[in-house]
């Protein structure tokens, strides 16, 4: 009798062991990538960021030592939810990988996954894979602002309505962002994506989350937005949302520096057809020239010499345009797209370069940062978020999450783009709480509602990065700043005050301080 007592007991355990583990299953995930090797896709059963790539993105060689806990982890998550936990857990110990934020956002999700009520499946989209894995630096900023923001909303907040975070994660470092953009959209689990990184992929995907009608916040896209579809600017649409600043407040920040601060009149443009890049140089041009009084672009658009220091340009020669520009230019505005700003064209021109550097926010990293040390050179780049001081809430919890790496403005505007997603979820919450009868389940509601309390002129996210600052949209689905233009507030957006954003940094000695703040680094 014993015996059968103890039988039954051990079975009811190893059945509830399994319960937890399989409680929450997430959607199906099975999209491969572009190059038919590998999915590009995961909620937490298999690895996006190799353990090669990792090892390159970190710098910690104890990562790679200990890789097997992450690949055990991604095996046991969805069959056996309390091993993947704990695996991933080992595996982000302090001693061994505390910095790898795609562990983090697995275990997160684990834990969502045994919670009593079913999570809310959102997604983000980084390149992983662009130019072979030189991506994963970028995708892992952003993926570092995710996880400490989802650990925040998950586990200090209790969730959405007691409800947790789960967050997928995708590669679109393939140019695969419309393919990426159908696959999250076809999966009506997901309620909203954090994505796309770079404003080219932004544009590319906006019309499919504005055709099934799916939120999309980009943490990073920031060319300057357009009302008509045209080769120089960002086209948004009323699903797309961004809380990186747009560019011409940051061109504003740096006009205004350059003006003040410098007896500089004459500026040339590296550049190259990337939507974000072109934008960047149209933005300026205008807001230089503006100036009067002599300020010029010597390869303004439309000009023979436009195509000077065009990096796309299959013949384009970094002696050449130095040599051009030189003759005339007192300084050197470097604006290429993201994927270019670390090659070896840019790179060189920071090296040969004798006249003064300005940069864009394709320039705020540390491949740059060593180059120009290197050349024992500098250069101001305007970027929309940087570093206080070490007693920075964000970095608080970065320090106490990562260990001691940086954060940077990629990290911050993904920590707010999750924070503002979850801000709306909980607004539609309270509407479809009302009327769920109308829905078939709360999750379509929900989906449907949230960019309506997201395009609210009174939507505010009271908590951000920006010190002092808060998180609004003006009327196109831009951030609000100080220096937003009236014609997008109109309609009553960007009423509340401290919409601070966005700070001119200075690269030298191998990392980036703030201009005002010279000892604080990235």
């Amino acid at each position: 009798m014993i015996g059968t007592v103890l039988i039954y007991l051990i079975a009811g355990l190893r059945f509830q062991h399994l319960i937890a583990g399989l409680r929450f299953q997430p959607s199906t995930t099975q999209f491969k990538c572009p190059d038919g090797n590998e999915y590009c896709f995961s909620w937490g059963e298999r690895f996006l960021i190799s353990e090669d790539s990792l090892e390159e993105a970190t710098r910690k060689e104890s990562c790679r030592n200990n890789f097997n806990l992450k690949e055990n982890g991604t095996k046991s998550y969805g069959k056996d939810t309390p091993a993947a936990e704990d695996q991933f857990r080992q595996y982000i110990d302090g001693q061994k990988c505390p910095n790898d934020p795609e562990a983090h956002i697995y275990l997160n999700n684990a834990k969502a996954q045994r919670s009593k009520k079913h999570p809310i499946e959102i997604a983000v989209s980084v390149p992983i894979s662009r130019s072979n894995s030189k991506g994963v630096s970028e995708a892992q900023e952003t993926l570092r602002g995710i996880a400490l923001a989802q650990y925040k909303v998950n586990d200090e907040e209790n969730g959405i309505d007691e409800r947790k975070l789960i967050v997928g994660i995708a590669d679109d470092g393939f140019n695969n962002a419309q393919e990426v953009a159908k696959f999250l959209v076809g999966r009506p689990p997901i309620l909203g994506v954090i994505g796309h990184s770079t404003s080219t992929a932004t544009e590319a995907a906006g019309p499919i989350y504005q055709e099934k009608k799916v939120v999309a916040i980009s943490p990073s896209s920031t060319a300057v937005n357009s009302d008509q579809s045209n080769d120089n600017h960002f086209t948004s649409n009323d699903y797309l949302f961004r809380t990186a600043s747009n560019d011409s407040i940051a061109v504003k920040q740096l006009v205004k520096y350059i003006s003040n601060h410098t007896k500089i009149k004459k500026i040339a443009i590296v550049h190259d057809n990337d939507i974000y890049s072109e934008s960047y140089k149209k933005i300026f041009e205008k807001q230089f020239k503006f100036l009067g009084n002599g300020y010029e672009v010597i390869n303004e658009s439309g000009k023979r010499s436009d195509k000077d220091c065009n990096l796309s340009d299959d013949h384009f020669d970094d002696d050449y345009c130095l040599e051009k520009v030189g003759k005339q230019a007192e300084a050197l505005l470097l604006a290429p797209s993201s994927p270019r700003a670390k090659n070896r064209l840019v790179l060189s021109i920071l090296r040969k370069a004798t006249l003064p550097l300005f940069g864009a926010d394709s320039m705020y990293n540390l491949e740059v940062a060593k180059a120009l040390n290197d050349a024992n050179k500098r250069i101001i780049v305007a970027v929309p978020w940087h570093r206080n001081n070490p007693w920075f809430p964000l970095q608080q919890k970065a320090d106490q999450y990562f260990g001691q790496h940086a954060i940077n403005w990629n990290t911050a505007m993904a920590y707010d783009a999750t924070l503002t997603l979850a801000e709306g979820l909980r607004g539609a919450s309270k509407i479809c709480s009302n009327w769920i009868n109308s829905f078939n389940n709360v999750d379509d509601c929900l989906r449907s509602e949230l960019k309506n309390v997201l395009s609210k002129p009174d939507f505010i996210v009271d908590e951000s990065t920006v010190e002092g600052g808060i998180i609004q949209f003006d009327n196109s689905g831009d951030r609000c700043a100080e220096e937003t233009d009236e014609s997008a507030k109109k309609g009553g957006y960007c009423g509340k005050p401290n919409n601070k954003i966005g700070i001119l940094v200075e690269a030298k000695n191998g990392n980036f301080f703030r201009i005002d703040l010279p000892n604080k680094k990235l």
